[in-house]
């Protein structure tokens, strides 16, 4: 496979261009949320989102149920346990 330097640069200004348009929408995103919010549309930098685009790459996304919920299940299911346990040693009182 072969390549030449103006394709790979015409490949590149390709990549560059889609990576500026998404930074540019990305900027107006976050200015319209800022809006939303109250707060000033330039309170976060271009600068700063720039950043954020370039590494965004490197973000993962985590889901985690929140404590609550796996504390109230967890005393649910226990409490069950407990009450199975009881009935059984009711039942089978002498």
């Amino acid at each position: 496979m072969t390549s030449l330097t103006e394709y790979y640069v015409s490949l590149q200004k390709i990549y560059q261009a889609k990576a500026e348009a998404d930074c540019v929408a990305m900027e107006h995103r976050v200015k319209d949320i800022l809006k939303r919010i109250g707060r000033h549309p330039d309170s976060i930098s271009r600068a700063y989102i720039k950043t954020f685009c370039k590494n965004a790459r490197k973000l993962r996304v985590s889901c985690f149920h929140q404590l609550t919920c796996v504390v109230a299940s967890l005393y649910s299911r226990n409490l069950t346990y407990y009450r199975m346990m009881r009935l059984t040693v009711k039942t089978y009182s002498f």
